[in-house]
């Protein structure tokens, strides 16, 4: 019985201790605001890689965008009109949907001169509500439908630029490295033996 109660004794005196071990430390200030942690899980969130859902809106957008830049003159109201022709040219390249769908931002690019590319992203971006209003009745089955902000790209820069790297490696042969590091590996050598 002794020692049933020396052992109880001595572990309510480690207990004790402990506690009035912690009671004696400082105790730690936590900063104003916590870091936002991403979900659980949730690797995408952590990369800033798109997530399926905000992939699928951002299709949905492009493509409805598509449609009703085409049809632009008579599907969004507007007071500006601006000439059908230059709104078929007018191409929607991409769409990306931030991660709580509010926000959309659609690159667009249109063929034609400066004029009509000045002229036709300045009729989008005056009348962006109109074609936020315009995905709504679109996407009746959505709960949100992001609002939409509009960036130009320049595709004929591209390919200008694709132009003239093609025009100075046209004399240049493929096998031939001149002033590179050459190993001396024949690796078509290994795709005879299959």
């Amino acid at each position: 019985m002794q020692t049933a109660c020396t052992m109880m004794s001595r572990c309510m005196l480690v207990v004790v201790a402990v506690i009035g071990a912690a009671a004696l430390q400082p105790c730690r200030r936590l900063p104003a605001r916590l870091p936002p942690r991403p979900a659980a899980g949730n690797r995408r969130a952590e990369t800033g890689e798109a997530t399926r859902r905000q992939a699928r809106v951002a299709q949905q957008v492009r493509s409805e965008l598509a449609v009703l830049i085409r049809d632009g003159a008579t599907r969004v109201k507007s007071t500006a009109r601006v000439d059908p022709a230059v709104l078929r040219a007018t191409s929607v390249v991409d769409v990306t949907v931030s991660p709580d769908l509010r926000a959309a931002t659609a690159t667009v690019t249109t063929r034609g001169d400066a004029a009509q590319k000045r002229e036709a992203f300045s009729w989008l971006v005056a009348n962006a509500k109109g074609f936020r209003y315009a995905l709504a009745q679109r996407l009746r089955h959505s709960k949100r439908v992001p609002e939409v902000t509009f960036r130009k790209a320049d595709v004929g820069g591209a390919v200008a630029l694709m132009r003239l790297i093609d025009e100075a490696n046209e004399g240049v042969d493929d096998d031939v490295i001149e002033g590179g590091l050459d190993f001396g590996l024949d690796l078509d050598e290994y795709d005879d033996e299959d």
